[in-house]
């Protein structure tokens, strides 16, 4: 008896290029509410700067995964049709508003939905974490960053009143005899806890852990990757005020911070790698 849900047919040849076939068509009719968004990407100094090199990671993901796709697909699903539909209609709605985020995120809710409709349930689940590793590629988290900024301002200042060091903290600004260290906008840490996260998903998807240990490797990303913008924040008030304000790190600290990041990095992959996980085919 054919299951609910899908249409009296039989599965399509290579449903996978059906569905790479049919996201290609989706951008390319929803080219205007990518644009802005691909220019985000390009802007490398961004908070938006790794998306670019995350999506080519995830298209390589989905196409090294178009086997199973192909095996768990079914039947084209009427549902798919319905859902597509669905996501249609937000999008239309976002672009009368002009919301590119909302337009964009209907975007991604139409690839899952095409992904019902050319090949069933089934193959659509096996590539929902790809799918949703694309929320790290739009601009969703651009709101946190002044909360970050606060949120650093209070710890650094924090640490510092339990040290000698003569200093004043007032909003995000740090005040020391030399001079001053403003946490601006770009200092939030946003990025690294943008593909901290992303990572933490990443891996723990092709390490195919449990929900409870994906849990927890989300929280230790975002524990880690806090501390890394603390921790560069703290180092470099230390030079400001033992150099008076002329040490070479005060002003080029972009990629120490990225070291940074780079050790904080090593204890998540290792948690992804040696946390217990599902066996094949649950």
């Amino acid at each position: 008896m054919p299951m609910q849900g899908y249409a009296n047919s039989k599965p399509l040849a290579q449903p996978f290029r059906w569905f790479a076939a049919g996201c290609v068509a989706a951008c390319l009719v929803h080219l205007g509410s990518l644009r802005p968004l691909i220019a985000k990407w390009l802007m490398f100094d961004q908070s938006m700067g790794h998306a670019l090199v995350l999506f080519l990671v995830i298209c390589g993901w989905l196409w090294s995964g178009r086997t199973h796709f192909d095996h768990l697909a079914r039947a084209p699903s009427r549902r798919g049709v319905g859902m597509i539909g669905l996501a249609t209609l937000a999008w239309f709605l976002a672009a009368l508003g002009d919301i590119e985020l909302l337009e964009q995120l209907a975007l991604i809710a139409m690839f899952y939905s095409l992904a019902v409709l050319v090949a069933g349930w089934r193959s659509a689940v096996s590539i929902a974490p790809q799918l949703a590793m694309l929320l790290f590629c739009v601009p969703i988290w651009d709101e946190l960053n002044g909360q970050l900024v606060d949120l650093s301002a209070f710890m650094v200042g924090s640490f510092f009143s339990f040290t000698p060091i003569t200093s004043h903290v007032a909003g995000n600004a740090i005040t020391l005899p030399a001079g001053t260290v403003v946490i601006a906008g770009g200092c939030s840490g946003l990025r690294y806890l943008i593909v901290g996260l992303a990572m933490a998903n990443l891996a723990s998807s092709m390490n195919r852990l449990r929900f409870r240990h994906q849990l927890v490797a989300n929280l230790l990303a975002l524990g880690l990757m806090l501390a890394v913008n603390w921790v560069r924040i703290i180092v470099i008030v230390f030079v400001a005020y033992y150099t008076d304000m002329q040490g070479h790190l005060v002003r080029h600290h972009e990629n120490f911070g990225w070291m940074v990041f780079g050790v904080a990095l090593l204890p998540l992959l290792l948690y992804a790698r040696h946390a217990p996980h599902r066996p094949e085919g649950e």
